[in-house]
């Protein structure tokens, strides 16, 4: 027994040096200790090179000898001596990234500096320094490089890591084996397709194709090469078909993360000769050069969690745009039918156009799987993963616009869910390659196939087939150290296929063209499959089919249980009721300045009354309705907030209200506001205040119910809190720490900022600390949860670039600043 445990963990070792040697490098290290419970086993790092370099097996490497085949041995010998020639500059740029980091830390928890004492230091040292061999580095250069004289194995993290790999390895063969069944089960239904008389449309079309670049600005906040920006502009590059003899159908295409638009000129110009208008715009946060910024030092995460919103938003806008050619343009208008759209995503892009198709971020199942104390191997999942540090909102990102979807090898697993994926019911299309190790065939693409509860759904596999296989840039923007492995073997081939079974999807769901049905059936990838590759196109499977192929119960839920519990509908919608009644109820604050405040004149205005007016407005012309909403204000304060929405006095609270979900009967809207919390202290005293730790001596002033009151109980609670009630709180406050009857006053840094604007004397003898927030805050409109089509509408509203302007209108560039490195801090520095 405990010899068939031995070659468990030793097999697991094997896997270890596949991931390690992907991720890793070291220092001076002596030998390798395998530990778990009272099994402690010890191979040196001597007798490992002396078997890579000479085919030896001395010392303790005997002992694993006895149990494996020799085809196992050389396995590990090749491991041992494969070479990476990535230079120790662009190494150690990319261990400072958020990703990179991640996947170091999940392999910390098996390769260790003593026993439970996560290696992830070690490692990321001992890669950097191996890194330096001008010659290249190996595996062996890596352990040679380990701080420590031994390197410590945790056994059961190892077997943790030979499951989780099992996942990926004869899980994954059986699910693409499951696939392959299916596309012969169905295939052999359609034997009276005529399918050698279908056109080749891997062939380019008939028409002439010419590009036009178009420029679009947007307000919103965007990671750009300058770094967090609130405003910024993007390319689009049109790929017209000419002579055309009526509207022509619309495709986006959104490429990947690290990619660019000129990746997908092929297809766009395919697509443009039959007939579509394609359109490709350069998703400025995640292109390639802020991939090149990111191998520079430049930015600190490899993907912000904001690109996750942003680009499905960079898509909707692109549709904003040609609807004002359209209007503004006769041309445009005899060129464009804006009731025929597609989209096409590749890679992180097929993420994007799941979003926008309708598939809803499951922020809460992200948190329970990215935060468990399992280990997490998939580049996939830990992109993914990012997307848990967005507020915890629902996001509305889908565009009804949209008529069908092409994602290929998307990454769909967590960030969306079967609730999420269940939302889309438009026709799909999801392609993928049974070799992907970027996003595992499996989990990525095959089970978001099964939770599709679209009428038309098709799969797409290719074997074999990697994460490029159905992309085919040009050259010059070709990384060349990508093995080919990586890129697909047959890339040429499996691309055209793609570029001409997207020809066919569209046609048949844009234009409704029936005949092309035939190149979507399994018959056609059958037929159309040779010697080097095999094509598999389904439209139905289910997990039986999976476990049964697997010979067992999956290792991990086909279908996992929901996450989210969401409240039942109110009978008659607030839409319902402002239709009928002509008015729209809003409470905000009075004594939360610029939010809501009572000005010199004594007038009741800010922030949220013209937010308030302008929501009506955007009532109007969103339901043609003969007369503006009358807006009826209602004061509320931190007592009542909540319950003034969930007894339906008003239709939605507006303030500086922190999006949270331990609040029943209520839900927040986007966030519209990225805030923090800090210190404001005299600047005589800045020096003697430690946001670390505060002294029993030390009184601190917040104001009651706000989450600074909450922080100053769990960080603090030592020090002695005075508690100012609403509804002048603040301004008590702030006169209590000018008479030293508190020392430091806890709130938010824009209220503070804010009021140190208006009262010269604060601006001069005062200031905020730290220069990090202590918290980070996203503040949302409260709404009621049960009416999520006024919270879709709000979302909606928030959406239409509102905020900008009132952030233009309310605050001085001083304070906007402030806004912009706090919003950098809580959505990218922090994670």
């Amino acid at each position: 027994m405990k010899f068939k445990f031995l070659k468990q963990l030793f097999s697991a070792c094997i896997s270890l040096s596949i991931v390690s040697g992907i991720t890793t490098t070291v220092q001076a290290a002596e030998q390798i200790q395998l530990i778990y419970e009272d099994l402690d086993l010890s191979v040196s790092i001597d007798s490992l090179e002396t078997f890579a370099k000479e085919g030896k097996i001395t010392g303790n490497l005997k002992l694993f000898n006895r149990f494996f085949k020799p085809e196992a041995m050389e396995h590990l010998r090749k491991l041992l001596l494969a070479k990476s020639s990535f230079n120790q500059v662009n190494t150690y740029q990319l261990t400072q990234t958020s990703l990179v980091e991640d996947l170091i830390r999940q392999l910390g928890k098996v390769i260790q500096t003593e026993p439970n004492n996560n290696g992830f230091y070690a490692i990321r040292g001992a890669v950097v320094t191996a890194a330096g061999n001008p010659d290249g580095w190996t595996l062996l250069d890596v352990f040679r490089a380990f701080p420590t004289k031994d390197i410590y194995i945790n056994g059961e993290a190892l077997l943790q890591l030979k499951d989780e790999l099992a996942i990926y390895f004869s899980y994954q063969q059986s699910a693409v084996a499951a696939v392959a069944s299916e596309s012969k089960k169905e295939a052999a239904t359609q034997t009276t397709l005529n399918l050698s008389q279908l056109p080749d449309l891997k062939k380019a079309g008939s028409y002439r194709v010419t590009k036009k670049t178009i420029l679009i600005s947007r307000d919103a906040l965007r990671q750009t090469e300058e770094g967090l920006a609130s405003q910024y502009q993007f390319n689009a590059d049109i790929y017209l078909p000419q002579n055309l003899a009526k509207p022509a159908p619309v495709i986006l295409i959104s490429h990947g993360f690290g990619s660019l638009k000129e990746n997908f000129v092929k297809l766009a110009q395919h697509l443009a000769s039959y007939g579509f208008i394609a359109i490709i715009p350069e998703h400025i946060g995640s292109d390639l050069q802020y991939r090149r910024e990111l191998l520079q030092g430049k930015l600190s995460s490899a993907l912000s969690p904001i690109e996750y919103i942003d680009r499905p938003r960079d898509l909707s806008n692109v549709i904003d745009y040609l609807e004002q050619l359209v209007a503004n343009d006769k041309s445009w208008a005899k060129r464009v039918n804006l009731q025929q759209i597609g989209v096409i995503g590749d890679s992180l892009g097929a993420t994007t156009v799941l979003s926008i198709a309708g598939a809803e971020l499951n922020i809460p199942r992200l948190q329970k799987v990215c935060d468990t104390k399992e280990i997490i191997i998939s580049a996939a999942l830990l992109l993914q993963c990012q997307a848990r540090y967005l507020p915890p909102s629902e996001f509305s990102l889908y565009d009804p616009r949209i008529k069908a979807v092409i994602a290929a090898h998307p990454l769909a697993s967590e960030i969306f869910g079967p609730e999420g994926m269940a939302k889309i019911k438009i026709p799909i299309l999801i392609a993928g390659g049974n070799h992907d190790i970027v996003t595992p065939v499996a989990l990525e693409q095959i089970h978001p196939f099964i939770w599709l509860q679209s009428p038309n759904r098709h799969l797409l596999m290719y074997q074999p087939g990697g994460h490029f296989s159905s992309s085919s840039p040009s050259a010059e923007y070709t990384a060349k150290f990508i093995p080919e492995s990586f890129v697909g073997t047959n890339r040429a081939a499996t691309s055209a296929y793609f570029m001409g079974l997207s020809i066919a999807f569209m046609n048949v769901y844009l234009r409704n063209e029936q005949n092309y049905l035939p190149y979507l059936s399994a018959a056609y990838g059958e037929a159309s499959s040779n010697d080097q590759y095999r094509i598999a196109q389904i439209q139905s499977l289910t997990p039986q089919e999976i476990e049964t192929a697997y010979g067992k119960k999956a290792p991990i839920l086909i279908i996992p249980s929901p996450i989210i519990a969401t409240a039942p509908p109110r009978n008659k919608t607030i839409i319902e009721e402002i239709k009928r009644t002509g008015v729209l109820k809003v409470a905000y604050r009075r004594d939360a300045n610029p939010f809501g405040y009572i000005d010199s004149q004594g007038e009741w205005q800010g922030y949220c009354s013209v937010l308030s007016n302008s929501l009506a407005s955007y009532l109007q012309k969103e339901f043609n309705l003969k007369l503006t909403p009358q807006v009826v204000t209602l004061p509320s304060n931190l007592d009542n907030r909540f319950e003034l929405v969930t007894d339906n006095t008003v239709h939605l609270e507006c303030g500086p209200n922190t999006i949270r979900d331990d609040v029943a009967k209520v839900s927040f809207s986007l966030p519209f506001f990225t805030a923090g919390t800090y210190f404001l202290v005299p600047n005589n005293q800045a020096n003697k205040i430690d946001p670390n730790s505060l002294s029993a001596k030390t009184k601190v002033g917040v104001l009651a119910n706000t989450t600074a009151e909450l922080l100053a109980n769990q960080k603090y609670p030592q020090a002695t809190n005075v508690t100012f009630a609403q509804e002048d709180g603040i301004e008590k406050a702030i006169q209590a720490l000018e008479n030293r009857q508190i020392d430091v006053l806890i709130d938010d840094g824009v209220l503070l900022r804010t009021q140190m604007q208006e009262k010269p004397s604060l601006a001069s003898g005062y200031q905020l600390m730290p220069q990090i927030p202590l918290t980070c805050e996203y503040y949302g409109l409260i709404v009621p949860n049960d009416d999520p089509q006024w919270q879709n509408l709000v979302n909606r509203f928030l959406n239409n670039q509102i905020l900008e302007q009132l952030t233009n209108q309310y605050f001085s560039d001083g304070v906007k600043n402030h806004i912009l490195a706090t919003a950098d801090y809580c959505l990218n520095l922090k994670n």
